[in-house]
């Protein structure tokens, strides 16, 4: 493993997390959805908008929500909070 690095996430870090949530969250196989979608039934609408690129930019420039990722080199997310 690399260098790994938490920061809080610029716009890009933002747009790429997006990118990786759907990612992850469109393969029902994964344990990520299956710890969490399928057991709780969440709906598939509400997943694209929630974790939608516009969504999270909007959160966080609202001055609600910060957001936080793992970096493994400087650009492989390895988690995020």
């Amino acid at each position: 493993m690399g260098k790994t690095t938490i920061n809080k996430a610029s716009q890009s870090g933002i747009r790429a997390l997006s990118r990786k949530l759907s990612e992850l969250l469109r393969d029902k196989n994964r344990k990520i959805y299956q710890d969490n979608v399928a057991k709780f039934g969440i709906p598939q609408e509400y997943l694209r908008q929630a974790f939608s690129e516009e969504a999270l930019l909007e959160t966080a420039t609202s001055g609600k929500s910060d957001f936080y990722h793992a970096l493994e080199n400087r650009c492989k997310i390895l988690d995020f909070a």
